[in-house]
């Protein structure tokens, strides 16, 4: 998978919604790190201090080592499920690329409301496989744990979402399911607007308690 960088998102304890408060990006073997993005305000509102070791301040850059900090969110080399763990997000078990895994696995925590969102360039071939979100709140919970893994979904724009206009909804048949996670759903749009289709498939469906319920994959062409 291409990524061209990642979201930070922060999840407060008093609302569900996944607010963006930064971005890592890197040039050649160089991360960077900064707090921006329309969210931010709102998060600091909300009692945002930044990641730990960070705290927030939109003039600050801050270099690799903030790369460093984001790595120990990974699974690490010596655990034992290492290989599967990331089997479940389509990553070779050698991969070792730090955007990769972190845009894969999106970097969860037990412990905190941080998790990473790729922004995925519009680049033929790409393949991406990442939670639906909203599931729950439509008819997702019985619709899609009665469909088989590989069937295909549909991809609609919903430009007059309230809560984000680039939102893009996940409909089986017609019928809303659920929808494509913040940033994500800006890549899934910014590929269409490059001139690429873009197909989604189910890779599974739980209907558990947990972030990963539902998983679809994301298909440039």
């Amino acid at each position: 998978m291409d990524i061209e960088a990642l979201r930070l998102a922060w999840r407060p304890a008093s609302a569900g919604e996944r607010l963006v408060v930064g971005t890592s990006s890197r040039e050649g073997d160089t991360y960077s790190f900064r707090y921006d993005g329309t969210d931010l305000e709102k998060a600091v509102h909300l009692g945002f201090q930044g990641y730990p070791g960070m705290p927030v301040d939109r003039t600050t850059v801050w270099n690799g080592r903030s790369m460093e900090a984001f790595r120990a969110r990974l699974p690490q080399p010596k655990r034992p499920d290492r290989e599967h763990l990331l089997g479940l997000w389509g990553v070779a078990p050698d991969e070792s690329d730090p955007f990769v895994l972190l845009g894969a696995t999106g970097g969860r925590l037990v412990t905190d409301a941080f998790e990473f969102l790729p922004v995925l360039r519009s680049v033929a071939g790409t393949r991406f496989l990442t939670p639906a979100a909203g599931f729950r709140y439509y008819e997702g919970n019985t619709t899609l744990a009665g469909i088989l893994a590989g069937t295909e979904l549909q991809l609609v724009p919903e430009p007059t979402n309230a809560f984000d206009p680039r939102a893009v909804r996940l409909e089986f048949q017609e019928q809303l399911v659920g929808y494509i996670r913040k940033v994500v759903s800006d890549s899934v749009l910014r590929a269409r607007e490059a001139g690429l289709e873009v197909a989604c498939s189910l890779v599974r469906a739980a209907m558990g308690n947990g972030p990963d319920d539902v998983v679809v994959e994301l298909r440039f062409l």
